[in-house]
């Protein structure tokens, strides 16, 4: 681990080091709520295999249409018609804005963070994580790899098709490869990652324990304050959505045991705080 220069080593030389680390806070995962493990990364945006999404415009005409001209003299009738009064139009009823919060499944999972619970809390080397004020707050070191923590979320698993939404703000770090998201964990320990970046990079990552491979990315705004994102898994394919916008999408075979929150403090400390955690498993 070359902490100081913020660099990953060589692939052989990390996992040599690092051992493909696992770091176990407390007792197995349904117990203690805590699994702690660094996977060699590419940074966001510029690792092997991540590609930017693809972006549709839509035009009102298509490129060869030409606007019609009226005649003037055949568009004149020679004697005035009556003029009508209009009917004035029933006002439409104003279009209901989209709740993003409302449950799409049944709820296998849930912690708003009123108290200490479902996720582990203190010094876990690599993180310091409190519950207050109704958020799960992880203060994140400087690390070259990414860190997991796994919530102790209920038995067995909620499917392969499942809602997760983690509200969320990341602060506290000015370097725009900072990211956070969400993690799914199948029983082999393979992942499915979707991470948030400082700068508006949304991208899905495979973690097959020899390889950290980049699936796909796309970018939205830059994120301020608090953003709704969430991992939809549905008939294989995982997507990435932010405040209700979709971003992202790429094939993802899995179902898992253990659901979670991934944290990649780039060139300095990185603060996440996470409003509430939810799954829904989907028929």
């Amino acid at each position: 681990m070359n902490r100081g220069t913020g660099r990953p080593r060589t692939a052989r030389t990390a996992r040599t080091a690092l051992g493909r680390l696992s770091m176990l806070a407390g007792t197995a995962l349904m117990a203690g709520g805590l699994a702690l493990r660094l996977g060699l990364v590419a940074v966001p945006g510029l690792g092997a295999g991540a590609s930017p999404g693809p972006v549709a415009v839509a035009s009102a005409l298509p490129p060869d249409a030409s606007i019609p001209v009226l005649d003037p003299a055949s568009a004149a009738p020679s004697t005035p018609a009556p003029t009508a009064v209009p009917t004035p139009a029933p006002t439409p009823a104003p279009s209901a804005t989209p709740d993003i919060t409302a449950p799409p499944g049944v709820t296998w999972f849930a912690d708003e963070f009123d108290a200490v619970a479902a996720w582990p809390t203190g010094d876990l080397e690599w993180l310091t994580t409190t519950v207050e004020g109704g958020r799960y707050r992880i203060e994140a070191r400087e690390t070259d790899l990414p860190v997991f923590v796994l919530a102790a979320a209920g038995e067995g698993s909620p499917g392969a098709n499942l809602v997760i939404s983690a509200p969320l703000e990341i602060g506290g770090s000015t370097d725009p490869r900072s990211a956070a998201g969400i993690v799914l964990e199948a029983a082999d320990g393979m992942r499915f990652v979707v991470l948030l970046g400082v700068d508006g990079r949304v991208s899905v990552y495979r973690d097959s324990l020899e390889a950290f491979d980049g699936l796909a990315s796309g970018t939205i705004d830059r994120p301020a304050g608090l953003v709704d994102l969430r991992l939809t898994l549905a008939d294989g394919v995982v997507t990435a959505t932010v405040d209700g916008r979709p971003v992202v999408s790429a094939q993802a075979a899995i179902e898992p045991v253990a659901v979670g929150l991934a944290v990649w403090a780039v060139g300095g400390p990185a603060t996440v705080s996470v409003d509430r955690y939810e799954v829904w498993s989907l028929p």
